[in-house]
């Protein structure tokens, strides 16, 4: 009889071993998903950062040659741009391989920025000519009409680049772009660490039950070399 109920008994438990593991299964079943996700969100959270930052200096770089045009303005200027485009590249081409990674509706706010860049970077071309045209009419001995007339060009383009960067909302969509992404970031870093909280406890629970199992077998085994002793 006793061993009738142990072995239900440990039938029971088994069972719900099984379950209780099949319940972590469905759980934690996507855990490496996730962890790809997760690596892969930090890398473009960290790459829009980047270029967010690369955009600030750029942009800096920019007005400082505008409104003081020289040589090492405009070498620091052309050194940012570099920088900004490879940025930007590596930004859109981590989007573009990770779209499980980003938050929702970020590959095409992604490729809007990008798209408005080309914009950006075109207005930037004529702005650094217009300016190129003013600082010449400046050191040659051109009249105080043409100097005058140079400088309307030079305030006509900053007015239409000030209005680029308002009507697309450049620096903006970037900096929402960064924001909402690292928010997306540390939701995944939360769903990782529930996941690995499930595993822990099915370890926990397996080798508890386990070291039980084990407990429960050796007082069966005991009991039944007792019972054997006394029928002898």
């Amino acid at each position: 009889m006793i061993s009738k109920k142990i072995i239900v008994f440990l039938l029971v438990i088994n069972f719900t071993i099984i379950a209780f593991g099949m319940f972590l299964i469905i759980k934690a079943g996507n855990f490496p998903e996730k962890v790809k996700n997760l690596v892969a969100s930090e890398e473009i959270s960290q790459s829009a950062l980047q270029f967010n930052v690369e955009n600030f200096h750029t942009q800096l770089e920019m007005w400082e040659y505008v409104y003081d045009p020289n040589e090492e303005r405009l070498a620091a200027f052309d050194d940012h741009n570099a920088a900004l485009y490879s940025d930007a590249a590596s930004f859109i081409s981590l989007v573009e391989s990770n779209p499980d990674a980003l938050y929702s509706g970020g590959e095409l706010h992604a490729q809007k920025i990008i798209s408005d860049l080309s914009q950006v970077r075109e207005d930037w071309i004529y702005l650094l000519s217009v300016v190129e045209s003013y600082r010449q009419t400046l050191e040659s001995d051109a009249s105080d009409f043409q100097i005058r007339q140079a400088k309307d060009s030079l305030d006509s383009a900053v007015f239409a680049n000030e209005n680029l960067f308002d009507r697309l909302e450049f620096n903006k969509e970037v900096s929402y772009f960064t924001a909402a992404q690292s928010e997306y970031k540390n939701k995944l870093n939360s769903d990782v660490d529930v996941l690995l909280g499930f595993y822990k406890m099915e370890i926990f629970t397996s080798s508890g039950i386990f070291i039980f199992e084990a407990l429960i077998f050796y007082v069966f085994i005991f009991r039944i070399k007792k019972n054997l002793g006394k029928t002898k």
